[in-house]
């Protein structure tokens, strides 16, 4: 099968960018599974690398750490065999992993309402480190969503809208926008 899926692209990854919440890993999996791809998540391999969670690292040693420690898990990729990357919300912050994601394959930014993502995140706990703990979780979320929601949808070839959808409804969604007759493995939405 040829994973080429976008002409210009150098590795044939699909990639979900997204704000944390927007179920990137979760449908990663589930498009992983229906393309037989490999299934890559930046914030598993940083937590390989460092070993701890990254709630852990990041309260000890902070953002820039963190996001430099992202940044070289993105640049191994290219050379990887391509399948679905699940990438974390702020790595988009850099231009120059905005850049590398670009032309690492398809792009695909799985947009969701501040008002579902605060229900998702609100029920994780500490698992994941707060960017701004001073102000309440809604707040923090519409400052993040809208600082990075042009940032993704710079980098994005497709926008999906997830937003009270299931996991196959997205996953079939995304299959029709690649225009490919796997849609029908999805189990028919």
């Amino acid at each position: 099968m040829d994973h080429e899926i976008h002409p210009g692209k150098s590795s044939g990854h699909i990639l979900l960018v997204g704000p944390r919440g927007s179920g990137k890993t979760t449908i990663g999996h589930s498009l992983a599974r229906v393309r037989d791809l490999a299934f890559y998540d930046t914030d598993r391999m940083v937590e390989e690398v460092i070993r701890e969670p990254i709630s852990t690292f990041w309260a000890r040693e902070g953002e820039p750490s963190f996001r430099n420690l992202e940044s070289g898990v993105l640049q191994k990729l290219p050379g990887v065999k391509a399948g679905v990357v699940s990438t974390g919300g702020g790595i988009v912050l850099s231009p120059a992993n905005r850049e590398l994601i670009s032309k690492m394959g398809l792009v695909l930014y799985l947009s969701v309402s501040v008002d579902v993502l605060e229900g998702r995140l609100s029920h994780w706990g500490n698992s994941r480190p707060r960017l701004n703990p001073q102000i309440p979780l809604s707040e923090e979320i519409a400052l993040t969503v809208r600082e990075r929601d042009p940032l993704y949808r710079e980098i994005a070839d497709y926008v999906v809208e997830t937003g009270g959808m299931s996991v196959p409804q997205v996953v079939f969604q995304i299959s029709r926008l690649l225009g490919e007759d796997w849609a029908s493995k999805v189990g028919g939405v």
